[in-house]
């Protein structure tokens, strides 16, 4: 079972660490190197922020010794594997960008990123009352495009040359997702 929980001090830490690791690096805005001291202004201006929402993501931990969770999380039930959130909120409009990433590399590639989604998009227009979410995703970030399809949303353009990092420009798709798309999607659920 996946869950999303508001982020806590305590996580800052890993989310540093998952941020500077380079496979989720290549894939995000951020152009320079995460420190403790960013992370907690970060987190700070949270509590102010009504444009921006994070959660942390858990994974529910097995009672089976054998299991990858169980082992790495120790006695706790449920594990951080990653954030997400809504940014760039516009209340008027109901709309916002979306933010994702699996910070774990053992559960990356195992289709939680679609559930992940699913439950930030339920949250979304069930919880805020938002009609659109979006994202960007770089060009050369396939495993973000594969997502957002996956997870039902449509891709809407091309932005050339729209951020700059790392010393040259990067290209960025945007993919969108409707209420109304995502409950024709999700009627069969309860």
């Amino acid at each position: 079972m996946i869950r999303l929980r508001p982020l806590e001090r305590e996580d800052l830490r890993q989310l540093r660490d998952w941020r500077n690791d380079p496979e989720i690096f290549s894939r995000v805005r951020e152009y320079r190197p995460l420190n403790m001291d960013n992370q907690e202004a970060w987190f700070d201006s949270l509590r102010d922020d009504r444009k921006t929402i994070m959660f942390g993501v858990e994974f529910e931990v097995s009672d089976d010794p054998n299991s990858w969770a169980f082992v790495k999380s120790g006695v706790t039930p449920f594990l951080l594997i990653g954030v997400c959130g809504l940014t760039n909120i516009d209340w008027t409009s109901h709309k916002a960008e979306v933010s994702i990433y699996i910070g774990d590399k053992d559960l990356r590639g195992k289709g939680l990123g679609v559930v992940i989604l699913n439950l930030l998009a339920k949250y979304a227009f069930e919880e805020c009352n938002l009609n659109r979410l979006w994202a960007e995703v770089f060009l050369n970030n396939e495993i973000g495009q594969k997502l957002f399809k996956s997870a039902g949303y449509q891709e809407e353009g091309r932005l050339r040359d729209h951020a700059f990092k790392g010393g040259e420009y990067w290209s960025s798709f945007i993919y969108g997702l409707l209420r109304e798309e995502w409950q024709k999607k999700n009627a069969h659920v309860a």
